[in-house]
């Protein structure tokens, strides 16, 4: 097995990178959306070749791309978020919706299930079901991501919300049924397993770098500890921690998360997404695609 690495030097948010369904004409498809609007696919053939599959016309920023379509079937919907409005282009380019959710503020945080829609801004949090309005919550605190449980395995719809004030805040019909405290700022969520584990309410979450303050007699001191990667069940009676993996020294906070069989074991392997910090550009990011690919 080797590394081969494709740099691709756009301004990009994040998660506007994702790989597509394995076709046994290709070796993998991604998608990747930019800056400047332009959703584009391409593909890597069995000869190392890298084809563009389509590639749109310059528009608003994306700032966020998931897959979708019905409950039970393969993701291959391609759906992108730009400022309020939602686009859903097929994995050859074809166009099959436009749809404003008429958002006060930009999306920057999406997640689709079924006929489901869970939109983000900073604040404001919407649930659309076939395009119509079917929910909203305010956040006091500021949003950095949402997911919704797979509608495969849970009966009833339930977004989780990444919070500013550490913690994961569960919802039924717009309101918060119960929070799960974290060691530090979440910013970034993903289905365990990416399908939620067992009964699909496992939740993996990355946080930004934390501090924890502790006491030694009469002194408080401030310890930093960089929490990174942790697991959380959110059953119906409430939270349960499952694991943490922290890493002190790491200056960087997780942008993205997701599991994948990289060594081909069978295991799907936990791969995270760190953004670094560089200059004072905080923007400035460099799309880098890792395929690893069997000699």
């Amino acid at each position: 097995m080797f590394v081969k690495q494709y740099s691709v030097y756009l301004y990009v948010a994040k998660k506007t990178l994702i790989q597509l369904s394995f076709s046994s004409q290709y070796l993998c498809q991604v998608a990747l959306g930019d800056q400047e609007g332009v959703l584009q696919v391409f593909s890597v053939k069995k000869n190392n070749d890298v084809s563009q599959v389509f590639k749109t016309l310059p528009g608003k920023e994306i700032s966020r791309m998931e897959l979708g379509g019905a409950l039970g079937t393969v993701k291959d919907k391609i759906f992108t978020a730009a400022a309020s409005e939602v686009r859903g282009h097929t994995k050859k380019g074809k166009l099959f919706l436009s749809f404003d959710t008429g958002m006060t503020e930009p999306i920057r945080s999406m997640s689709i299930t079924g006929n489901d829609l869970l939109v983000a801004g900073a604040h404001v949090y919407s649930h659309f079901r076939d395009c119509r309005d079917a929910g909203r919550y305010l956040s006091e605190d500021v949003v950095s991501d949402v997911l919704a449980l797979p509608g495969e395995k849970v009966p009833q719809l339930t977004p989780v919300l990444a919070c500013g004030d550490r913690s994961l805040k569960v919802l039924r019909e717009s309101s918060v049924a119960f929070g799960a405290e974290l060691p530090g700022p979440p910013t970034a969520l993903q289905l365990f397993y990416n399908d939620g584990g067992e009964k699909g309410d496992e939740v993996l979450y990355g946080t930004e770098d934390g501090k924890v303050k502790k006491k030694y007699g009469e002194h408080e001191h401030e310890k930093h500890s960089f929490y990174q990667v942790g697991l959380v069940q959110l059953t119906r009676q409430g939270p349960h921690a499952q694991w943490l993996l922290e890493r002190e020294g790491v200056h960087s906070a997780i942008q993205c998360i997701d599991n994948f069989d990289v060594t081909g074991d069978g295991v799907r392997d936990l791969i995270i997404g760190r953004w670094f910090k560089e200059r004072k550009d905080l923007r400035r990011r460099k799309a880098i695609i890792d395929l690893r690919l069997k000699a």
